[in-house]
């Protein structure tokens, strides 16, 4: 199964349907999240957790911004994690 590449998604179609019908918009995200995760049956478990995650500190985020925020420092948090992982072999 391929990836689809950067290049085929549409962000002025995804930025207009947020602006015309943020349901929907929700709808077609999570359908999107669905597939990537449905994919890797592998780590479907982790990836489910990691979706659980994510949902959780966008709902307890006041706004779009301070979401992000939080995502990314649970990114940022997981990459030194494993940066002191590799340090340590």
């Amino acid at each position: 199964m391929s990836e689809p590449s950067v290049s085929e998604f549409d962000f002025a179609a995804w930025s207009k349907l947020f602006r015309e019908n943020p349901e929907e918009f929700e709808r077609r995200r999570e359908q999107e999240i669905r597939k990537v995760i449905d994919a890797r049956p592998d780590l479907q478990h982790r990836l489910e957790g990691l979706q659980f995650r994510i949902d959780a500190e966008r709902k307890l985020a006041r706004t779009p911004l301070k979401a992000c925020l939080r995502i990314s420092t649970l990114m940022w948090n997981s990459f030194y994690d494993l940066k002191d992982q590799l340090d340590g072999l």
